[in-house]
């Protein structure tokens, strides 16, 4: 008898011993439930719970299949979703997790007649991990929040408009649809452009670390048609930032510019279309017309106004783009046809940090600007090589939108 119950203690032991660990997550297990209501009855007209919606959008974004279904939708004008059913349970895994939610919706008939609808999203956790299911909830309304302004922004273009007391930023929709999936350019630049516009986008944090402003300066050359203010676009686009047309010829003093520029607010495309043309003070100094002070002629008398006065410094531009009033997270974006004749100082790295030269269409971008405005297959291959560099993108588009035909 001594004996069994040596052995059995032993091989007890010995099973303790190899799955202890396993045993201990067992029953160290705590089940965790929160409960979701559809509305939040602390409001005086019961306001529908965002968490409860956040949720719900988020489950009906899950590959996963739930047993029921139902098309639901959670805003007014807001395209319906296939989400989990009223009355019907679901799981799902988070972070290696797994989670079970069930969807509870009760009637209760009261005094009057009265109906009363329940409606609720029960979540439970059986797992180890302390506060799982609230930094799942945090997590799920943090994703939702930031869904719907990506669903829900317009992209505005403001433009400087003088009225009779004052300069103020005028503002429009611009129903502007350019991306990087729609312009025109061989893919190897158009990759290289995007993963930059989107490294600087996430690199908030590192510029920090590195104690330098979060700003990118983006310089695009060439002759005019060959997709400088597409690029514009589809940069303002991906950055899901409004649009800042700066025309410094329309500014009387250097107090105007730092007071508009610092109108702009931070996470802002600011763009200097032509620079070239917008003033002389941009230019190269030995370009600069020097006859910019009034004279007076000392044989007659006569004060002679000069055309050329500058309005305001070029030192005041510099400030303004990369001083120390440089909003955080802006793109500066500059165009001109006539990169030689810009002044050195203007377009130095840390003002500019990527320089990019439009040219005429190759053979790669002919192919790509036939298949997206005809949506039919061309070949490089097939291409005479004569048209390399004979059109201008604008040429080009135009010519497929009129003949149907790039011959």
């Amino acid at each position: 008898m001594d004996s069994l119950l040596v052995i059995f203690f032993t091989s007890f032991f010995g099973y303790f011993t190899a799955h202890r660990e396993k045993l201990f997550n067992v029953f160290s297990r705590k089940r965790q439930k929160v409960y979701v209501d559809k509305t939040d009855e602390r409001r005086w007209n019961s306001y529908r719970n965002c968490t409860f919606t956040a949720v719900q959008w988020y489950l009906s974004s899950l590959k996963q299949k739930a047993r029921e279904l139902e098309a639901v939708q959670l805003y007014k004008d807001d395209p319906l979703l296939m989400s989990i059913a009223k009355n019907s349970t679901h799981s799902f895994m988070y972070e290696g997790q797994k989670i079970n939610v069930e969807y509870i919706f009760t009637q209760q008939r009261g005094d009057k007649s009265m109906i009363t609808i329940k409606e609720a999203l029960l979540l439970t956790y059986d797992g180890k991990i302390m506060n799982f299911l609230p930094g799942f909830i945090e997590y799920v309304t943090k994703a939702h929040t930031e869904f719907l302004e990506n669903a829900r922004w317009k992209q505005k273009l403001w433009n400087l408009e003088r009225s009779e007391k004052s300069l103020e930023w005028e503002s429009y929709e611009t129903g502007n649809h350019k991306t990087f999936s729609n312009i025109i350019m061989s893919k190897s630049r158009k990759v290289a452009l995007e993963n930059d516009v989107k490294s600087f986008l996430k690199g908030e944090e590192l510029y920090k670390k590195r104690g330098v402003s979060w700003c990118r300066g983006y310089l695009f050359h060439g002759e005019p048609g060959c997709g400088k203010t597409s690029l514009i676009k589809a940069i303002a686009n991906e950055a899901k930032m409004d649009i800042y047309c700066m025309d410094i010829s329309v500014f009387n003093n250097d107090q105007e510019l730092r007071t508009m520029f610092r109108k702009i607010p931070a996470k802002s495309v600011v763009v200097f279309e032509d620079i070239d043309a917008s003033s002389d003070i941009v230019k190269k100094r030995d370009d600069k017309k020097e006859e910019d002070e009034d004279s007076i002629d000392l044989a007659t008398g006569v004060v002679k106004l000069s055309t050329n006065k500058k309005k305001i410094t070029f030192s005041a531009l510099l400030n303004e783009l990369d001083g120390i009033a440089c909003s955080h997270g802006r793109i500066i974006i500059m165009t001109t046809n006539h990169l030689d004749t810009l002044d050195p100082a203007l377009v130095r790295p840390g003002r500019i940090d990527v320089k990019m030269e439009l040219q005429r269409a190759n053979l790669e971008e002919i192919a790509l600007a036939y298949h997206l405005y005809t949506k039919s297959t061309c070949s490089v291959e097939n291409l005479d090589k004569s048209w390399d560099g004979k059109y201008t993108i604008a040429e080009l588009c135009n010519k497929i939108k009129v003949d149907g035909t790039i011959v």
